[in-house]
């Protein structure tokens, strides 16, 4: 999605009485349709909730790869096929 999008802007805000930070990220029309298109098949509340579901999936991902792990897909016929997700 990152690579689909005309600019990344990083806009880091408090908000006033909470730790929270804010983010605004800046997306071509292509790739907000996929992002719309992820919400739907993920059953994700928001895109915000999506986003932050799939940094707690990469998260998980690299921690695993530095630990040694390898993440494969098994195919119905039972093939095996590596996966690398360091794009």
């Amino acid at each position: 999605m990152a690579a689909a999008s005309r600019e990344l802007e990083l806009e880091m805000e408090k908000e006033a009485g909470t730790k929270r930070q804010r983010v605004q990220l800046d997306f071509l029309p292509d790739a907000y349709a996929r992002l719309a298109e992820l919400r739907a098949l993920s059953h994700a509340r928001s895109i915000p909730d999506l986003i932050r579901t799939a940094l707690r999936v990469y998260e998980w991902y690299l921690t695993r790869k530095l630990e040694g792990y390898k993440l494969q897909l098994v195919a119905k016929d039972g093939k095996v096929v590596p996966v690398d997700l360091m794009l």
